[in-house]
């Protein structure tokens, strides 16, 4: 795991659990990907790994280079994909392995059978 640094200029509240990623000289960078060449916006990478994307979208891109990063920290794949704005099964399609419910949290996909609700006594 890569050891927490607090950042400087981050807010107190913040410092402890702040994930820096831009650290370089560029906000924006082209990335060499099985698929071709990509452009990744570190500022908008950085401000979703840290839980502050709000009404921001990623590109597939940054979401999955977000996630890789989230990953390398040990963040759960649920909190990840909320982070990023993906469902749970677009984590589980780009991550296969890594992307895994927590033995004895998932659900076993059978629904507890129905009672009847209690009958209310007139007093």
């Amino acid at each position: 795991m890569i050891p927490h640094r607090p950042v400087k200029g981050v807010p107190v509240g913040r410092r402890r659990d702040w994930i820096p990623v831009t650290t370089f000289a560029v906000p924006t960078v082209w990335m060499a990907t099985a698929d071709g060449l990509v452009l990744i916006d570190l500022v908008a990478v950085e401000l979703a790994a840290n839980g502050l994307r709000k009404g921001r979208r990623l590109t597939t891109d940054e979401a999955q280079y977000t996630a890789s990063l989230l990953f390398a920290r040990g963040i759960p794949y649920s909190l990840i994909a909320k982070r990023i704005g993906v469902s749970g099964a677009t984590m589980q399609r780009w991550f296969p392995e890594q992307a895994v419910p927590a033995p004895g949290l998932a659900r076993s996909g059978t629904r507890k059978p129905t009672t009847s609700p209690p009958a209310f006594v007139a007093l």
